[in-house]
C-alpha cells in the first residue's frame, strides 16, 4: 500500500513540476542562488522535480552560476560571460554536484533565439553567451572527472568552432551518447574533435557534424586540390575513433575511399549521410570480409550524376541490407554535355537488383528544382522497381512510362507516394483509392482543369461514401486557372472539400488538398501547416 501511495505522490510531482510557470520560478529562483523551499520540503519531493527541472538545459551558463563566487562580466553592451573563480577547487563546487548529476540533455549556444526559452531571461538586457572568460580555471578543475557525470547529449550551436571544443574538453566523457553541431566547422576542428573521441574513449552512437571543406570549391588543379584530397583522406582516418556509431550525418563533407572502408569497419553503423558532390568514383573500393554488417540507411546529397550513381550501386556490400536510401541529385547534371536519360533508369534497376530489401526509397533526380527537365523511368526501370516491397516511393522530377496505371498497382501496401512529374486526371484517383488502401499520402502533378473533372456519381471510387478515397491525402503541385464552373464541380465531385469563394482577380491559384487530420497550404512563402480538413487556395 505505502509503495502505491510513494509512486502515486512521485507521478504527481514530476507533473506537478512540469508546468512552465513554476520552471521559469524554479530556474530563474536557482540562477539567483536563492534557497527554494518547497524543494527542502522532503527528499522525496526533490528527487521527483530535480530530473524534471534539470533534465535539458537550454543555456548552459544556468548551471555554471550555480558554482560558488562565480559572476556574470559584461564584455561588451551586449554581451555577458561567467566568470570563475582563480584557483577552483572542488569546494566551490558542491552545489553544482547536486543538481549536475541530474542533466543529461545540454545546449550550448550563442544567438539570441537559443537562449533559455523562461521568460523571466528573454527580459534580460544582455545576451548571456555560452561561454567563459577564464577557460583554464574551469578546464583545470575538471580534467580527471566530468562536469556532468551523467550527460547523454550534447547540442553545439555556438557558430564559434573554439568555443564548442573547449567545452567539449570540459563535458565529453564516456556518458556522452550523442553529439550534434549547427555551425560549420573546419576540417581540422572536426578531427580534433574525432581525436578527443577516441582518446576519452567516448562510446558516441548519433554524430551529426557539419565538416566545411569550402576550400576546395574552386579547386580545378594544383596545391587546393591536394589539399581538399588531404583533407578528405584526414578526416577518413579519424572516422576510426567512432567505433560505436550508430547514425553519423557529415553534412556536405565528402568522403575518400579510404574513409568509406574506414566506416565498413564500424559492427553498429546503422545510418550513413554523406555528399558525393567531391567524392571519387568507388567501382574499383576493395573492402574487408563482411563490410557494414548493421547498415540500413544511407543519405547521398549532391551527387553529379548517374554515371556516378552507377559506380557508387556497384558496391554490392554495402547495399545488400538496405532498407532506406535517399538520393538527392544535382539539378544541373541533365544540362552537362553528354547528358543521357536512361542513367537515372539504368541506376535504378542497379540499385533494386543490389538492395532488394529496400522499403523506403527516396530519389530527387533535380534536387529541389521542380522546373528542371523530366527523366522517364522505363519498362525495364519499372519492372525493377516492383520487385520492392515498397511502404513509401518519392520520385521527384520523374515520369513512367506506365503512368498512373502502374503507381497505383505496384505495391499494394504502400503507405506514401510522391511523384510530382507525373501527370494525373482526378479520374486516375479511382485506381489509387481501389488498390491502396493502406495509403496515406499522394503527390502527382494533378490536372485541375474543368474538362478533367469527372460528373459526381455516389458509387463511384472517389465518391466521399468511399472510405479508401477519404483516406488519400492530394497534394497537388501544379498552379491551375481556376473559374466559377470549375469550383462547381469540384464541390460536387469532392464534397469535402469547401468551395472557395470566387473573386475576380484570383485567376491563379496554388491549390493544396488534405482529406485527412491536417492540410497543407503551399503559397509563395512557404508550407503552413494548419489543423482542419478544408480546401484552400493562396494567391
Amino acid at each position: 500500500m505505502s509503495n502505491s501511495l510513494g509512486s502515486s505522490s512521485t507521478s504527481q510531482a514530476q507533473r506537478f513540476f512540469r508546468t512552465p510557470e513554476l520552471l521559469d520560478i524554479v530556474t530563474s529562483m536557482l540562477s539567483r542562488r536563492d534557497r527554494i523551499r518547497v524543494l527542502s520540503v522532503s527528499h522525496t519531493l526533490f528527487d521527483s522535480a530535480a530530473p524534471t527541472i534539470w533534465r535539458r538545459l537550454w543555456r548552459t551558463s544556468d548551471l555554471l552560476l550555480l558554482i560558488s563566487h562565480s559572476r556574470l562580466v559584461k564584455v561588451s553592451e551586449s554581451t555577458e560571460l561567467v566568470e570563475f573563480p582563480c584557483p577552483l577547487t572542488k569546494n566551490h563546487l558542491k552545489r553544482l554536484n547536486v543538481y549536475g548529476r541530474f542533466v543529461r540533455e545540454l545546449t550550448i549556444g550563442d544567438e539570441e533565439q537559443q537562449r533559455s526559452p523562461y521568460p523571466f531571461h528573454s527580459r534580460n538586457s544582455s545576451i548571456r553567451s555560452d561561454s567563459v572568460l577564464n577557460w583554464e580555471a574551469l578546464a583545470g578543475c575538471f580534467s580527471d572527472c566530468p562536469l556532468l557525470p551523467n550527460l547523454v547529449e550534447i547540442a553545439l550551436w555556438n557558430p564559434d568552432h573554439h568555443v564548442c571544443l573547449k567545452w567539449l574538453q570540459v563535458l565529453l566523457y564516456p556518458s556522452v551518447r550523442r553529439v550534434s553541431m549547427g555551425s560549420r566547422w573546419p576540417v581540422e576542428a572536426a578531427c580534433e574533435f574525432l581525436g578527443l573521441v577516441g582518446r576519452r574513449s567516448v562510446p558516441l552512437e548519433y554524430l551529426s557534424v557539419v565538416v566545411d571543406d569550402s576550400e576546395a570549391d574552386h579547386a580545378v588543379a594544383g596545391p587546393v586540390h591536394n589539399t581538399s584530397w588531404q583533407n578528405q583522406s584526414k578526416m577518413g582516418l579519424s572516422l576510426d575513433s567512432l567505433r560505436h556509431i550508430r547514425s553519423l550525418d557529415l553534412g556536405a563533407a565528402s568522403l575518400c575511399p579510404g574513409g568509406l572502408v574506414t566506416l565498413s569497419r564500424h559492427p553498429y553503423l546503422q545510418e550513413l549521410s554523406v555528399s558525393a558532390e567531391r567524392t571519387p568514383r568507388t567501382d574499383n573500393i576493395l573492402f574487408g570480409p563482411a563490410p557494414f554488417p548493421s547498415m540500413r540507411k544511407i543519405f547521398l546529397n549532391n551527387v553529379p550524376c548517374g554515371f556516378w550513381l552507377i559506380g557508387f550501386c556497384s558496391l554490392a556490400p554495402l547495399f545488400k541490407n538496405l532498407e532506406a536510401v535517399y538520393i538527392a541529385i544535382q539539378p544541373d547534371w541533365m544540362l552537362k554535355p553528354g547528358f543521357d536519360s536512361r542513367s537515372g533508369d539504368s541506376f535504378l534497376q542497379r540499385l533494386c537488383e543490389t538492395s532488394p530489401k529496400i522499403t523506403n526509397l527516396v530519389v530527387l533526380f533535380a534536387g529541389k528544382d521542380d522546373n528542371a527537365p523530366v527523366i522517364t523511368i522505363s519498362q525495364a526501370g519499372e519492372a525493377a522497381l516492383r520487385k520492392l516491397q515498397l511502404e513509401s516511393l518519392v520520385l521527384d522530377s520523374a515520369r513512367l512510362e506506365g503512368g498512373c496505371e502502374f503507381l497505383s498497382s505496384a505495391w499494394p501496401g504502400i503507405v506514401r507516394l510522391r511523384c510530382n512529374r507525373q501527370q494525373a486526371s482526378i479520374e486516375h484517383l479511382a485506381c489509387f483509392a481501389r488498390n491502396l488502401p493502406r495509403l496515406q499520402r499522394l503527390v502527382l502533378d494533378l490536372d485541375w482543369t474543368g474538362s478533367s473533372i469527372p460528373s459526381y456519381d455516389p458509387g463511384s471510387p472517389i465518391s466521399p461514401q468511399n472510405p479508401a478515397f477519404t483516406a488519400l491525402c492530394m497534394v497537388p503541385l501544379r498552379r491551375v486557372d481556376r473559374f466559377a464552373s470549375v469550383s462547381k464541380r469540384l464541390a460536387e465531385c469532392v464534397p469535402l472539400l469547401i468551395q472557395i469563394v470566387d473573386k475576380p482577380d484570383w485567376i491563379q491559384t496554388d491549390i493544396c488538398i488534405f482529406c485527412g487530420q491536417t492540410y497543407i497550404v503551399h503559397g509563395h512563402g512557404g508550407t503552413t501547416f494548419i489543423g482542419a480538413p478544408k480546401l484552400t487556395a493562396t494567391r
